[in-house]
């Protein structure tokens, strides 16, 4: 997946990831006695519930090689720093 296919949103203390990927192949050409299509979809939607002491503004979320890194910050962290 490509980090067009994945949706990472917050609403009111909980955060959703999402996403989804359609794939369409064929083979052979239009006429041919052979011709193949295939096609598959994937989809997938995770809800997490977040502590009240979570900071809605430090979320930040990163894909990198085939990996979604979400990372969350709480208030009583960002005061210790």
């Amino acid at each position: 997946m490509t980090s067009d296919d994945i949706h990472v949103e917050l609403h009111e203390g909980t955060l959703k990831v999402s996403g989804e990927k359609s794939k369409h192949q064929e083979e052979g050409k239009p006429g041919q006695r052979v011709w193949r299509q295939e096609r598959s979809f994937q989809k997938f939607s995770r809800c997490f519930s977040l502590p009240e002491n979570t900071n809605p503004e430090a979320i930040s979320a990163k894909l990198e090689h085939g990996v979604l890194t979400v990372e969350v910050c709480n208030l009583d962290a960002e005061k210790q720093s």
